[in-house]
C-alpha cells in the first residue's frame, strides 16, 4: 500500500521569485507529487503578477517554466489545506508561525524552514547572478527535501512500474 503524497507550500515574501522556483524545481524533481505542490507569498505585494522577469529568465535557462505562475498571498485556508510549509527565510517562518497562531482553523500543517541552517537570498535587488545562484540552493534544497520525504524512493519504484 501507498503512502499519502504530503502536500507542499513553498513561502517567500512576494511568491515572485523563490517559492516559485521552489514550487516548479519540485515539480520536475518529482512530478508524480505536482498537484500537490504550490507556492505563496507572506505578503499582497505583487498578487496576481507574474514571476519576477530575471527570475523567469534564469529559470528557463535551467529548464523551469515558470511564464503561467501568478503570485499569491498566503490564505488561512492553507494551513488546513498542506501538510508542510516551507519558507525560505526565517522573517517568512516567523510571520507563517504568527498567522497560523492567530488562525481559526485547526492548523494542521507543519511550518519549517526550507534550508535548515540558513535563508535563501532574496534576489530582488540583486543582478542576474543572484537569482542563478538562488536556483542553484533551491535545487540542492528541493533534493534534499525529496531525500528526507522519501521521494527519491518513490520516483525511482515509479519509474520501475
Amino acid at each position: 500500500m501507498r503512502k499519502k503524497v504530503p502536500s507542499i507550500l513553498f513561502v517567500c515574501l512576494g511568491n515572485i521569485c523563490r517559492s516559485p522556483v521552489a514550487e516548479a524545481v519540485m515539480k520536475k524533481f518529482y512530478p508524480f507529487a505536482a498537484r500537490r505542490i504550490g507556492s505563496a507569498g507572506t505578503s499582497a505585494y505583487h498578487v496576481g503578477e507574474g514571476a519576477d522577469g530575471r527570475m523567469l529568465q534564469a529559470a528557463r535557462a535551467k529548464g523551469y517554466d515558470l511564464s503561467r505562475h501568478r503570485a499569491r498571498q498566503v490564505k488561512e485556508a492553507d494551513f488546513a489545506k498542506y501538510d508542510l510549509l516551507l519558507a525560505m527565510d526565517y522573517d517568512n517562518f516567523l510571520e507563517l508561525k504568527t498567522l497560523a497562531r492567530d488562525s481559526r482553523l485547526d492548523v494542521t500543517a507543519e511550518i519549517e524552514t526550507f534550508l535548515e541552517n540558513g535563508n535563501v537570498p532574496d534576489p530582488y535587488y540583486g543582478g542576474p547572478s543572484g537569482f542563478v545562484r538562488v536556483i542553484e540552493i533551491i535545487e540542492r534544497g528541493c533534493r534534499r527535501w525529496g531525500r528526507r520525504l522519501g521521494w527519491d524512493d518513490e520516483e525511482r519504484r515509479m519509474r520501475k512500474d
